[in-house]
């Protein structure tokens, strides 16, 4: 999700823990993008992590390939939005 103000630019990645939470507006918390920092564990070829202000989150994809999607999709946003505000 991206949001607005008049200078600034807010990514953030919301955690959800199902569907049918998630239609109903019900989030687990959500992590910042901006000076993130994402990490790929050489062990295992379906998770990844995402470190920002001191703190490191876990995800795990279905398998090799979609994590390879989330990282470049992530590292995308992450140098995008960084050009803009700076």
């Amino acid at each position: 999700m991206c949001t607005r103000n008049n200078k600034f630019v807010t990514v953030t990645l919301f955690l959800l823990q199902s569907r049918d939470k998630m239609m109903r507006g019900v989030r687990r918390g959500c992590v910042r993008l901006k000076g993130a920092v994402i990490g790929i564990d050489d062990e295992d070829d379906s998770t990844f992590t995402i470190t920002v202000d001191g703190k490191t989150f876990h995800f795990q994809a279905l398998g090799a390939e979609e994590r390879e999607k989330w990282i470049r999709a992530l590292e995308d946003t992450i140098l995008r939005h960084a050009h803009r505000v700076s």
